[in-house]
Parts: structure tokens; sequence; C-alpha cells
């Protein structure tokens, strides 16, 4: 019960403080600035999805883009235009739009999970915000705006960019039965709808995507608290 207690009064660790953690000892490159411009898009998506009132259609405007960034970002009409067709196709798709009727952004409580690192188990306290969340069908999703024309090379992103650790980081912090990654491509339709292909990637607890990501993030919140002398013993 005291190691319990003793990881409550820690600060929350979230996924993108792992990930920031394992660029910095890997000395991975910096994101490229067209990136960043892909990023700014994909958080105009997320926007009009799950926060539509951020967007000032008038002024072409998304105010406060994160809890870290205060700055307001403009568009152009086609980039903003692209972005309701892919909106239209994530809140079209049958299964997609029955967990976000159920749901939506969820910035959750910092919670308490046990982990293993080196042959041991310690305890962590985690914190996050998921895209969509269905507290009803323990069910979270997570959006990405892609180039991938193909669930193919969606696959190869999934795996270049480590999204299984994301997935069953926020599975674990929130005991969710489903993780649910929702690629929204830019460059290709779905003739059936006429509108951007999406690409669905389920994690389940049966999934080796999932204990993929669990040992991943395990690995990198060991070695972050350990350089933090805040590991705690379950």
């Amino acid at each position: 019960m005291a190691a319990r207690l003793d990881a409550f009064t820690l600060e929350p660790v979230r996924n993108s403080d792992l990930n920031r953690f394992r660029a910095e000892i890997l000395q991975l490159p910096p994101v490229p600035a067209f990136v960043n411009r892909y990023l700014r898009f994909g958080t105009l998506v997320d926007a009009l999805i799950t926060e539509p009132a951020r967007f000032d259609w008038s002024k072409l405007m998304l105010s406060h883009t994160s809890r870290y960034d205060d700055m307001n970002y403009y568009f152009s009409e086609q980039d903003a235009a692209l972005a309701q067709r892919m909106r239209d196709a994530y809140l079209q798709h049958p299964l997609i739009s029955t967990i976000h009727a159920h749901g939506g952004k969820y910035d959750f409580t910092p919670q308490v999970i046990r982990y293993c690192y080196e042959n041991r188990f310690y305890l962590a306290k985690t914190g996050g915000e998921m895209d969509d969340y269905a507290g009803r069908l323990c069910i979270g999703v997570d959006i990405k705006c892609t180039a991938a024309k193909t669930l193919k090379e969606f696959m190869a992103s999934f795996h270049k960019f480590n999204y299984g650790q994301q997935g069953s980081f926020y599975m674990d912090s929130m005991e969710l039965h489903r993780y649910l990654f929702v690629g929204i491509s830019r460059k290709a339709v779905d003739t059936s709808t006429g509108l951007p292909a999406l690409f669905i990637v389920p994690l389940t607890r049966q999934s080796a995507l999932y204990q993929e990501g669990k040992d991943s993030y395990s690995y990198w919140m060991g070695r972050y608290l350990a350089g933090q002398n805040m590991l705690i013993e379950a």
C-alpha cells in the first residue's frame, strides 16, 4: 500500500514524455520543417472531429492548438476543405461513428499502472489524452492523418513511429478492451464513398501489436523513471 501511495505523489508520465526521452537516448534527428506543416494539418482534422468550435471558418483559424501551445494557426481554403472531407470520412464510417456517438475527446485522470522493467515489477502514474473514447464500450481511438494510400503503407508508418506503444500505454492506463488507430488518407479516396480512405488498425489484449507496444512502453518507462530515481517497486 505504501508503494501505491508513493506512486500517486509522482507527476504523471505521458506517452509523449517517453517518446521525447526515446528520441534523446537514440539521438533521433529533429522533425523536419515540412513535417511540422503536416502535423499542424493533422491537428486541424482532429479539432474538426472532436472540438469543432475551435475552428473559425470565417478566418480559417484554429485556436490554441494544445496544452503546450497557445498559438493560433491559419490554413488555406484548400487545406480547410480537405480537412472537412477527412472529418466526414471519419464521422460517416459505421463503426467509428458509433464509437464517437458514445464518447469524444478525453483527458483521463492520472492512473497508477503496474509494469515490468528488467524482470521486476514497478508502479507508475500515467496521464494522457485520447482523441476519441467510448467509456461504455471500453474503446479508445487515435486519429492519424496520413499520406498512405494503402493499409500496407499505413502499417509501415505504424511501426516507424512506434504507434503500438501509445495504444498499449492507453489500454493499460484506462483498462481498455480495444484501442483503434484510424488513419485518414490525404492521398487516397475510398471509391465506395467518394471520401478519403480510412485505414483501421485495432489493438486487443490478445494481439501481437499490443504486446509489442507494452514491451516498448515498459522498457522506456523504466529507463525514464530510473534516470530520475523514481522507480517504485510494486
